[in-house]
C-alpha cells in the first residue's frame, strides 16, 4: 500500500524500518521524502544524520545530528548562561564547559574531546553524571571534572554538549582522536584486584547484558552462549557484569564456569573504577555493545565486541575494527538475532590463541 503523499511521519517511520533491515541508502531516501514535505521535521533530519554517520559520511552526518536538540526529547539542549560553541570561536585563553548527555558509554567515548579543546588553549570544565567523576578525573589533572547537579553550573565563556564536539571539531574518519588510553585506573585498586583475581590462565572479562532502559535489550546476548568459551582449557572468564544482569545471573554464571567477583566490586557511588582496575590485569574483554565496551576501548585494552546485525552508528558498517578504539575488534551478527554465530566465532579465535 503506498504511503500517504502528505504524511512525513510515515516516511520517517519507513526510514527507521529500512534502517533495521540493513538498507541504509533506502532509509536516507525515505528521510528525504519526509523532508521534502516538512523541511524542519527534526526527527527526520536526525535520523538521516545517524544513517550518514553509520556509513562514515561524517561531513553530512554531524550537522544533521545536531537536530537532536530540536526533537521532542531535545537531547543535548541546555541553558547554562553562556554562548554555545560550534567550533567557530578561538578558544585560546577562554573557558569551555562541556556537558555530558545521553548514556554513560557516550560520555566515556566522547570525553576524549576535552583534550582537543585544551590543545586549542581552552580551560576545560566537564559536567558529567556524578557516578563518572572519579573515572573521568583520570583524563588529565588540568581538566576540571564536576558532578552534574552537585552545585551551581560554573560560569564559562562557552558551552558545548559532549556529542556536539565531533561536529565542532569537524571530525572525519581520518581525524578521529583515537590515541589511547585516555582514561586510567587508580593504582591502589589495580593492586587490590590483581591480588584478588590472580594472574594465572588467560583472563577474559565478560559482560553480556545492557541496561534494560532505552529499549537496548537487543544488544544483549544470552549468558549461556559463554559456556563453550569457559570450557576452553586455560581460559578463565571473569564477570564484569553489573546491574540487573549481574544480580539475575550470578548463580547461573558460576554454573557456566564464569568467575564472579566479590560483592564490593564497583559497589560504591563511583561507576567503573573497579572495572577499570580489573581490566588492567585482563588479557581480553568480551562485551556486548554497552559501557563496558567503551571503557575497554578508552583504556586501550584488547576487547572483542559482540554487535547486533544493524549496529549503532558509531560502529559503522561491515568493519571488524573501530577507528574510535584501536584496541577493539568487532564481531557482528551475520543475520538479525543470530548471537550463536558471533560467540562461536569468538570461541574459535580463543581456541586459536590458546593452542
Amino acid at each position: 500500500m503506498p504511503l500517504p503523499a502528505a504524511f512525513p511521519e510515515a516516511h520517517c517511520n519507513r526510514a527507521a524500518a529500512l534502517f533495521e533491515l540493513a538498507q541504509p541508502q533506502a532509509a536516507i531516501e525515505a528521510c528525504e521524502q519526509a523532508l521534502s514535505l516538512a523541511p524542519d521535521y527534526a526527527d527526520a533530519r536526525l535520523a538521516q544524520g545517524m544513517f550518514h554517520l553509520q556509513r562514515g559520511e561524517y561531513a553530512a552526518g554531524w550537522p544533521a545530528y545536531e537536530w537532536r536538540t530540536k526533537t521532542a526529547r531535545r537531547t543535548g539542549e541546555r541553558e547554562v548562561g553562556s554562548r554555545r560553541w560550534r567550533g567557530e570561536d578561538d578558544l585560546q585563553g577562554r573557558s569551555l564547559l562541556i556537558h555530558a548527555e545521553q548514556g554513560l558509554g557516550d560520555t566515556i567515548q566522547f570525553c576524549r574531546y576535552a583534550h582537543l579543546a585544551q590543545e586549542q588553549g581552552a580551560r576545560v570544565v566537564l559536567l558529567v553524571p556524578g557516578t563518572l567523576v572519579a573515572l573521568l578525573r583520570t583524563l588529565a589533572p588540568t581538566i576540571e571534572v564536576l558532578a552534574d547537579g552537585s552545585g551551581p553550573v560554573p560560569a564559562c565563556d562557552f558551552h558545548c554538549p559532549m556529542l556536539s564536539l565531533p561536529y565542532a571539531f569537524r571530525t572525519t574518519l581520518e581525524s578521529i582522536p583515537s590515541q589511547v588510553p585516555y582514561l586510567g585506573a587508580q593504582p591502589d585498586r589495580i593492586a587490590r584486584w590483581r591480588a584478588s583475581t590472580g594472574l594465572h590462565g588467560l583472563r577474559v572479562g565478560v559482560a553480556w547484558q545492557t541496561s534494560a532502559a532505552g529499549g537496548l535489550q537487543d544488544r544483549s546476548f544470552p549468558i549461556e552462549l559463554l559456556a563453550p568459551l569457559a570450557a576452553l582449557p586455560g581460559v578463565r572468564l571473569i564477570s564484569l557484569q553489573k546491574g540487573a544482569g549481574a544480580a539475575d545471573h550470578a548463580g547461573r554464571a558460576v554454573e557456566l564456569g564464569i568467575e564472579v567477583l566479590s560483592a564490593d566490586f564497583d559497589a560504591g557511588p563511583d561507576a567503573f573504577v573497579d572495572t577499570a582496575a580489573v581490566m588492567t590485569s585482563l588479557d581480553l574483554v568480551i562485551s556486548c555493545d554497552t559501557a563496558v565496551a567503551h571503557l575497554a576501548g578508552a583504556l586501550g585494552r584488547p576487547a572483542w565486541i559482540a554487535l547486533k546485525h544493524v549496529a549503532d552508528w558509531r560502529w559503522l558498517v561491515q568493519r571488524t575494527d573501530s577507528p574510535w578504539y584501536p584496541s577493539l575488534r568487532l564481531f557482528r551478527q551475520p543475520r538479525r538475532g543470530d548471537w550463536g554465530n558471533v560467540l562461536a566465532a569468538m570461541r574459535c579465535e580463543l581456541e586459536r590463541i590458546t593452542t
